[in-house]
Order: structure tokens, then sequence, then C-alpha cells
């Protein structure tokens, strides 16, 4: 005798609703749940973006700044430099003016020269 086929169970929709109900919304609630983790991610992910700009622009805004510190360092030594320039030809000018009002002698008086001293001679009594 060949195998018996089981006859197949009938489900009506009244079976299926109350599994089906408690699965979709436990659905709905881990989709609402991911949504909401998505909208922090993204309000996070620009956080980081306008941080980042803004850190751009602070470092641009430093770079400039020192570049213009650097700019005048340059220029106020430069300044510096023409002003020492100019005060040592003004002390040269001086220099030059004071010696011509002052002239030094051209050659120092000679010095007296000293006699070489004799010594006495030791008289040795003779023999």
């Amino acid at each position: 005798m060949p195998p018996q086929a089981t006859p197949p169970v009938q489900t009506t929709p009244e079976d299926v609703r109350p599994t089906a109900a408690p699965v979709a919304s436990e659905l709905t609630q881990l989709l609402q749940t991911m949504a909401r983790d998505l909208a922090n991610m993204q309000q996070g992910i620009e956080q980081l973006k306008a941080d980042q700009e803004k850190m751009a622009s602070d470092n641009a805004k430093a770079v400039d700044e020192l570049k213009a510190g650097q700019e005048k360092m340059a220029s106020d030594n430069a300044k510096a430099v023409d002003e020492l320039k100019v005060g040592q030809e003004q002390m040269t000018q001086l220099i030059a003016k004071v010696s011509e009002q002052n002239p030094k002698p051209s050659a120092p008086p000679p010095r007296p020269v000293a006699s070489p001293t004799r010594r006495p001679v030791p008289t040795h009594p003779s023999p």
C-alpha cells in the first residue's frame, strides 16, 4: 500500500494575524530605532564636518597671522639695520670732524738718547 499523504493543515487568517502582528510591531520598533540612530549619526557627521571646517578656517587664520608677524619682523629688522647704518655714518663723520679740529702731531717728538752709563774699570794692583 502506498504511503498516505497527510492532509494539509489549513490555517485561517485569524491564525496568521496574531503571529504577524507582534513581528510587524517589533520590526516597526526596530526600524524606528535604526532611523533614530541614523539621524543621530548624520547629525554627528554634520557636526564633525562643521568642526573640521572651523578648524581649517582657524588654521588658515593662524597661518595668515604668522605670515603677517614674520613680514612685520622682517620690516622692523630692515628698518633697524638702516637706522644702525645711519648712526654709524654719523659717528664716522663726527669722528672725522673732531680729528680735523684736533689734529694729531705728525710725529711724536724724538726722545732724548740716553748715553750709555760707564762703569768704572776696576784697577788691579800691579804686581
